[in-house]
């Protein structure tokens, strides 16, 4: 869509900045945004692509890092309603950042399955499940996978199921576009705010999927100072398809 302009991960990395130290927008309300609308996308993309039931088998694979906190927050409200939930930490939960620390507890608090992965052995609770979250690495990635987050990432591959990523898929350049030679290939991507470069270019589409951008509350005067068009791209749905 031309209205989206799309956005450099350092150009995203001052939105966040903005949005905390000038619009008082603190990262949890934002982390709350991404999460509440992660768990709504992949309802409907199951609704719609497999079968209706009333209870899905989900797995959400987190990294320690805020993109693992927004999957963790999908994964409370995906539980919430009632669904199956097993959330796979890519790390020891010590490695957590601070308010996904608070939401891997709040997890536990609910008696949500939670396994902490490690780099040797793999994980088989992807193939029964009716879809993967890929909440691993978002637009802070730098060079290739490595340990951890790439045996998971494999894991997840080889087992074959459909996964929706959230941001970025695991394993891309969120800038580039180019992929390490570990990278989740979504079904869709459901990315924050606005497009990153990377996401909209052909290369990636075999990681990317179909592109979605989802609203996380960054008011349209934020992107006027930095030089991108002030207007409100979600009048319609919090969630739109590119």
């Amino acid at each position: 869509m031309a209205d989206f302009p799309s956005i450099t991960v350092e150009q995203m990395r001052e939105v966040d900045r903005l949005m905390m130290e000038d619009f008082h927008i603190s990262l949890l309300q934002m982390m709350e945004h991404a999460g509440r609308n992660l768990s709504e996308f992949s309802l409907n993309w199951l609704q719609k692509k497999i079968s209706p039931k009333d209870r899905y088998k989900i797995v959400v694979a987190c990294g320690t890092g805020n993109n693992g906190g927004g999957g963790m927050v999908a994964a409370r409200f995906l539980a919430i309603k009632g669904h199956d939930i097993i959330v796979v930490l890519t790390g020891h939960s010590e490695k957590l950042k601070p308010i996904p620390a608070n939401h891997w507890k709040t997890l536990q608090a609910m008696n949500i399955q939670t396994i902490e992965a490690n780099s040797t052995d793999s994980i088989q609770v992807y193939n029964d499940s009716d879809l993967i979250i890929d909440a691993i690495v978002g637009y802070s990635l730098k060079g290739e996978l490595i340990g951890v987050p790439a045996r998971v990432v494999r894991d997840i591959i080889q087992s074959g199921k459909a996964v929706v990523s959230l941001d970025v898929p695991s394993g891309l350049n969120a800038t580039t576009g180019k992929s390490s030679p570990i990278c989740i290939k979504a079904v869709a991507t459901m990315t924050l705010a606005l497009p990153k470069t990377g996401l909209i270019i052909e290369q990636a589409r075999d990681c990317t999927g179909d592109v979605y951008v989802a609203d996380i509350g960054v008011p349209p005067v934020l992107y006027a100072q930095l030089g991108l068009p002030a207007v409100d791209l979600f009048q319609s749905s919090s969630i739109i398809k590119l």
